[in-house]
């Protein structure tokens, strides 16, 4: 019996410098749809009269360890009405639901998922010249 391989060194090489660059694309596609969920969360809370400024209340954050991304959309505490969202986004017992981050992600997460995939498909498959 005999075994050989051949390209597996190429094939190495390709996975290493991927995850040397996933994450940093990652990061970037994450700050993305982050960032349109916040606008989609400040659309869908605008022109509501008694709660005018928590639309300005919504930020988010992208953070990077390691290879693990994280991005988080949300209120502001520390803003103008932003200890409010939750009461518009799960509604009180005399107060019907506005949900603005279900939604917007809901809407948002595929089209991320997507994205990651295209990237991690692109960093693997690149071939430094």
């Amino acid at each position: 019996m005999r075994v050989e391989r051949h390209g597996l060194d190429l094939l190495i090489e390709d996975l290493d410098r991927a995850a040397r660059d996933i994450p940093k694309q990652a990061a970037r596609t994450t700050g993305m749809a982050c960032n349109n969920i916040k606008k989609d969360v400040k659309k869908r809370w605008s022109g509501i009269p008694h709660l005018p400024h928590l639309p300005r209340s919504i930020s988010y954050t992208v953070k990077t360890r390691g290879t693990t991304v994280t991005g988080e959309v949300g209120a502001e505490h520390e803003r103008p009405q932003g200890k409010l969202a939750w009461v518009l986004e799960m509604g009180t017992p005399t107060s019907a639901p506005r949900p603005g981050f279900r939604p917007a992600a809901d809407k948002e997460v595929p089209v991320w998922i997507g994205y990651l995939d295209k990237v991690a498909a692109e960093a693997i498959e690149k071939r430094p010249r």
